[in-house]
């Protein structure tokens, strides 16, 4: 058994690259909303539009690969280098088959920004913009395969490094293409979607190059996957391609609802939801961790230890979230007055920002058990669980609480209920000892 001391120095050396490197993955929108406010509120609009329902699709195809971390995290516990390797070739493969779905994205994009209720000559440029960043996915899938490859080998380094230069080549060329720099064609808005496009592809080829070199070490024999081994891929993969897109669906739909109260209330709301984002990221972080080493743990028949890994990420995840929690109590105000000059805004924003602090430690025990079972391959019971509860108490929970005349904290309430009862259930089952007979791709 691996000392709990030791579990929270391989904890942090996977958690701490993960952190930087989310934060390079939300810069990576903020670019594009960006260089798009500075053509105008009708472009600003439109990318946000265009953003969340491209995103919200692309979710489905991106959780069912990042299925590869339980597969390649227990064959490295294992020390079967051959395993990793076959894993990371079916997954590959698996994303080639999933590339004939992107011909659903069109349609499917130009119904969902037609039913927004935004005005024509937004919906008209947020499809413009998203039918171009649709060719972004096949690498955005490349990259989500390799990355989950490298954290499940333990190396969450070359993650960080290779998403930074993302990010900033994105900066560059959103630059080039948005104003036409150096002979290029001035493409305004949909430059940023073509910006986006070349650093992520460019991450994609060096992500690529730093994982050839690794097949000396776990060989990549090309092979279509055997039957069996498809069907483990889709029965672990779809369902945390669900869990994802059903969730952030149900949070858009939800903050959907705060317009209904006032145009302050969305205000505070997006406000608090973007401030949110970031304290999420070290939660999500030490989830990431947590699923790696769970999964390494169970390869190598060390469920003791997988165990204590995973209580070892609740403990740092209540240590870091708690901390967030009391820095938005204390600085509620000051965080509400950088995104807003109105006194209403900043007093919802204020009262929304505290009522938020409260919840971050249930979030972070939510997040990281959830990781933990999905680290073993469990997926299909937390997405069933999202299913039921991301929609029934958050979005039905929030609408009913708006009909009997709830202001912006009750509204909010549901999301604290929702993460809080997600907090128990995962809790719950992880306790049940159901994921000690997990043996994936064996």
């Amino acid at each position: 058994m691996v000392l709990s001391r030791e579990l929270n120095a391989e904890m942090l050396k996977i958690a701490l690259p993960l952190l930087v490197s989310n934060l390079a993955g939300v810069l990576l929108g903020v670019t594009d909303t960006f260089f798009a406010g500075q053509l105008g509120t009708v472009a600003l609009g439109a990318v946000g539009l265009g953003v969340m329902w491209y995103f919200t699709l692309f979710l489905l195809l991106r959780g069912t690969v990042g299925s590869a971390v339980p597969f390649i995290s227990q064959a490295y516990g294992a020390k079967d280098n051959a395993r990793v390797g076959r894993w990371l070739n079916n997954y590959l493969v698996l994303v080639v088959a999933l590339l004939p779905a992107l011909i659903l994205f069109l349609p499917l994009l130009t119904w969902l920004i037609g039913i927004s209720g935004a005005k024509p000559e937004v919906q008209t440029l947020a499809l413009e913009y998203a039918k171009v960043r649709i060719f972004e996915v096949p690498f955005a899938l490349l990259s989500t395969v390799l990355i989950s490859f490298f954290i499940g080998i333990g190396n969450s380094r070359i993650p960080m490094l290779v998403n930074w230069g993302v990010v900033l080549g994105n900066v560059l060329l959103n630059w080039i293409f948005v104003y036409g720099q150096f002979g290029a064609p001035k493409l305004g808005l949909v430059g940023t979607a073509v910006g986006t496009i070349i650093s992520v592809a460019i991450g994609a080829s060096i992500l690529s190059v730093l994982a050839w070199q690794q097949t000396k070490i776990y060989p990549v024999r090309f092979a279509i996957p055997k039957r069996n081994e498809w069907l483990e891929m889709l029965r672990v993969g779809l369902p945390m391609g669900f869990l994802e897109m059903l969730e952030v669906s149900a949070f858009t739909a939800f903050i959907a609802l705060t317009a209904r109260i006032s145009t302050e209330a969305l205000a505070a709301s997006q406000i608090g939801n973007q401030i949110s984002s970031l304290a999420f990221m070290p939660g999500f972080a030490l989830g990431s961790a947590t699923a790696s080493l769970v999964g390494r743990y169970i390869g190598a028949k060390d469920l003791e230890t997988a165990n204590t890994a995973t209580f070892t990420g609740v403990r740092l995840g209540m240590i870091w979230m708690g901390a967030i929690g009391i820095a938005f109590w204390i600085l509620a105000t000051p965080l509400a007055k950088i995104f807003s000059s109105e006194p209403a805004v900043i007093q919802l924003t204020t009262d929304l920002l505290r009522l938020m602090a409260f919840y971050q430690l249930f979030d972070a025990v939510n997040i990281v058990f959830r990781s933990a079972l999905l680290g073993t391959g469990d997926t299909q019971f937390p997405a069933i669980i999202t299913l039921i509860f991301a929609w029934t108490i958050m979005v039905l929970g929030g609408y009913i609480i708006l009909q009997n005349g709830g202001g912006l904290l009750a509204l909010w309430g549901a999301p604290f209920a929702y993460l809080t009862l997600l907090a128990i259930i995962y809790w719950q089952r992880w306790n049940t000892g159901h994921w000690k007979t997990s043996t994936l791709g064996v």
